[in-house]
């Protein structure tokens, strides 16, 4: 006797595409690694780090180009450390304006960098480092 009416289900793997599809969506939404907590400012603070927007300073931050950073008191000190990124072509300011800076920083001259601290702020920066300070009266 044969079974004419009878369709046949075979059940397998059908949970395969479903893997595929998770896989391939986690792959759209994955975000590059660094290789530390550098982050830019102007790349991604649009060029201003204000302590009353984000309390909490990165422990690295590239100057990228023309840079303020702002509101950090003795009460909140910016403790970041602090280097200029790449080979600019031009000479990039970074203004500290009420901060007090306890983190450190790269000194290079040579690329024309200038340092300006404003409304109080102070820093313990090393004496080879004032040479890039924008002189004040």
């Amino acid at each position: 006797m044969t079974s004419s009416g009878t369709i046949h289900v075979r059940v397998g793997h059908s949970w395969i595409p479903i893997l595929l599809f998770a896989f391939a969506m986690s792959l759209l939404t994955a975000t590059p690694a660094r290789a530390q907590s550098s982050l830019g400012c102007v790349a991604d603070f649009g060029g201003v780090i204000d302590g009353k927007v984000n309390p909490v300073p990165p422990s690295h931050i590239d100057i990228d180009g023309n840079c303020i950073i702002r509101n950090f008191p003795a009460s909140n000190p910016f403790t970041s450390n602090i280097s200029f990124y790449g080979n600019n072509p031009t000479s990039w300011l970074v203004i500290f304006d009420n901060v007090k800076f306890a983190g450190n920083m790269s000194c290079d001259k040579s690329q024309g960098n200038f340092i300006w601290f404003t409304n109080g702020s102070v820093s313990g920066l090393k004496p080879n480092c004032q040479n890039i300070f924008v002189p004040t009266e």
